[in-house]
């Protein structure tokens, strides 16, 4: 099962480009399972709720920078905590200009 929590105000079209994205990579990777959708305002509760039959949850994602969770709880954290089944988390990768790039770009006018 893949299961996609959506925050309230996700519009339908939004909605559906997901489902069509998962439903690509799935044919694309030969593979078959059933997608669950949950439109929720927190995203732990619907992770939660996807999660309470489970036997192992797979997430991935993107950390927030240092300075966000240093002040921030974090989500992964929080979801590794309160599900009742074993969380692997996948760390999705993102390029990123490195601090000492960033420190000496021109800036545009």
């Amino acid at each position: 099962m893949f299961g996609v929590v959506f925050a309230p105000g996700t519009s339908s079209e939004e909605q559906q480009k997901r489902i069509t994205q998962i439903n690509t990579l799935m044919f694309e990777n030969k593979i078959s399972a059933q997608i669950v959708t949950i439109v929720e305002s927190d995203i732990i509760k619907g992770i939660l709720k996807l999660s309470s039959e489970s036997d192992l949850l797979v997430m991935g994602g993107k950390t927030g920078d240092f300075i966000e969770l240093l002040f921030s709880k974090s989500l992964v954290r929080e979801i590794t905590e309160q599900v009742e089944c074993p969380v692997l988390w996948l760390k999705e990768y993102e390029e990123r200009e490195s601090f000492f790039s960033s420190l000496f770009k021109t800036q545009k006018s």
